[in-house]
């Protein structure tokens, strides 16, 4: 001891210091030790905390909305309802195109509606409808008339007048070929068989209006005045084309000099 205290000093011995520092070391990685396992511990709470739903969330980004587009209806076989209904409509007209061509012309139908087409002046109908009636043999006649028609309105009465004359022979059509045939004749110059024809019509038929008052046309050119007046006269009193057979009547009486009874008219 100096100064009256003594110093304690560990020994220097070499086997005690390195055990003492070995002990030391053992208690520092031991506390070490601990303090690793509770951090890790507090790590994993944490971590499994952050994972529970609704408390770890991102912000999505921020993105523009994409912009609407509406569908236009569609049937479910992907082809639109109004072509189903345009090949409906052309179905059901060819369908009924072709049940239209399956039934028989009527020949008596044709020829009527031959008539009323030359009256309308469609030649392209007459000339169709004759081409069908071909078909039927029992309808010569009315092939006959309908050939000669044809002839006529086309300015050709010398080849119009053999077979108007063919069809004559027809009592189905006769009325009809006798008028056309006394026209025949008239376009032809041939007045007096025209003026024989037209007779022999009325003479089948008083009520052949239409050959009656071609008739009295004929006998006015030819200045018959008083013959043609008689046939003017039934055509009156049968209501016939009253404003023509008017005319006609009050123009003969002025050509006749009867002034008053023209006037009267």
């Amino acid at each position: 001891m100096r100064g009256g205290l003594e110093t304690f000093r560990m020994p220097k011995h070499p086997e005690f210091f390195r055990e003492g520092v070995a002990t030391q070391r053992r208690q520092q990685n031991c506390v070490d030790s601990r303090q690793r396992a509770l951090l890790w511990k507090r790590l994993a709470f944490d971590f499994v905390g952050d994972l529970a739903p609704g408390r770890f969330q991102t912000r999505p980004m921020s993105q523009k909305p994409a912009p609407k587009t509406i569908a236009r209806p569609r049937v479910s076989s992907g082809i639109p309802w109004w072509i189903w209904v345009l090949l409906l409509i052309v179905g059901g007209g060819i369908g009924f195109s072709l049940l239209q061509k399956s039934i028989p012309d009527d020949p008596a139908v044709l020829f009527a509606d031959a008539i009323t087409a030359f009256d309308k002046q469609e030649p392209m109908v007459i000339q169709e409808n004759l081409q069908k009636l071909k078909a039927y043999p029992n309808f010569v006649g009315q092939q006959n008339l309908l050939d000669g028609m044809l002839l006529l309105s086309s300015s050709r009465p010398l080849k119009a007048i053999p077979v108007l004359q063919e069809a004559s022979t027809e009592q189905a059509v006769r009325p009809k070929a006798l008028f056309y045939l006394g026209m025949a004749y008239a376009q032809a110059e041939n007045p007096l068989l025209a003026i024989s024809t037209f007779e022999s019509a009325i003479k089948d038929d008083e009520n052949a209006h239409n050959s009656r008052q071609s008739l009295a046309l004929l006998l006015q050119d030819l200045m018959a005045w008083n013959e043609s007046m008689v046939h003017l006269t039934f055509l009156a009193e049968k209501e016939y084309k009253p404003s023509q057979t008017l005319k006609t009547r009050g123009e003969m009486r002025f050509e006749l000099g009867q002034y008053k009874e023209a006037a009267r008219l």
